[in-house]
């Protein structure tokens, strides 16, 4: 077990390829092309191969007042050949021990939460989804509604939108041509409404084949979301919705398909280091955030 260099780097991402079948090719085209870093992912070689791995991703998280430096576990996988030898156990014990000693909290993707539970996370993050067709959103004009929105602009909104959450990803405006250039490498859309020269809204299309994902969304109000919706239905015939479990939006869509799921999961990684900046006395992750009268939000994986 080690940790790798850019010369194993398509390794690892077949390791994904064969372990996340369900996962959207472009995304993982992405995530190796933007986002990987091959020094901070372990990995463990057998037979001459990458068989085991998983990654750490960096970022800032704003967490009860205060701007966290955090990491999220994603692509934590095995080979099925290859599994029940204890790898990925072994690449997350060493991972976690890295965190304990450089984060007060961590994250990681739900792609393996009952192994990810036997080191202390817990889901924090869900979201609520809908399937939305046609038949619940009416017809109106385009009005207001423009490709490519400014960098600029999607961050005032984001700012003002997430003073109501907690445990939300900082932004400047260098992460959001960053967060474009993701959607648009992922074969994606950004779609914003104005109205009277103000951005009231903006959304992340992404199309996987028949249907369309809408996985960060953005409005000021119910004319805003509706504006957006009906774009992303002249795209596709199907269009899911995701939003923070928060965000109850059954009263808007009484007949469309709906499901709570599970999104990120968090981990107290230093408890006393937490305690003492925080002057409290928490035991669990989960105070971390349900003392908070503001509630989770994260539209991003990592």
């Amino acid at each position: 077990m080690r940790r790798s260099d850019s010369s194993l780097t398509n390794n690892v991402k077949a390791v994904w390829l064969a372990c996340f079948p369900n996962e959207n090719k472009r995304f993982i085209d992405y995530f190796f092309n933007s986002i990987h870093v091959p020094e901070d992912t372990i990995i463990q070689i057998e037979d001459s191969k990458v068989v085991s791995c998983a990654s750490r991703v960096f970022s800032e998280v704003m967490i009860n007042g205060r701007v966290l430096k955090v990491s999220t576990i994603v692509g934590a996988a095995t080979l099925p050949r290859y599994q029940g030898r204890g790898h990925v156990e072994k690449i997350i014990s060493t991972i976690c021990s890295h965190m304990d000693h450089s984060e007060l909290i961590s994250f990681a993707t739900t792609q393996n939460p009952e192994l990810l539970k036997q080191f202390g996370f817990r889901t924090i993050y869900r979201r609520n989804r809908y399937e939305i067709t046609r038949e619940h959103v009416q017809r109106i004009t385009n009005d207001g509604c423009t490709f490519n929105p400014s960098a600029s602009e999607m961050l005032e909104l984001y700012a003002k939108f997430m003073n109501r959450f907690n445990g939300y990803k900082i932004r400047n405006l260098d992460d959001f041509e960053k967060w474009i250039k993701s959607v648009n490498e992922q074969g994606g859309k950004i779609v914003g409404y104005y109205e009277n020269g103000e951005l009231r809204g903006y959304a992340s299309f992404i199309i996987d084949s028949k249907i369309l994902n809408i996985e960060e969304c953005i409005y000021v109000d119910t004319m805003s979301l509706f504006k957006i919706l009906n774009v992303a239905l002249q795209q596709r015939h199907i269009v899911y919705l995701n939003v923070s479990e928060q965000e109850k939006l059954n009263p808007l869509f009484e007949l469309a398909k709906h499901e709570v799921v599970d999104y990120k999961m968090a981990r107290l990684s230093n408890k006393e280091l937490y305690n003492r900046l925080y002057n409290s006395n928490i035991v669990v992750i989960d105070e971390v955030f349900l003392n908070n009268k503001k509630p989770p939000y994260s539209s991003e994986k990592f």
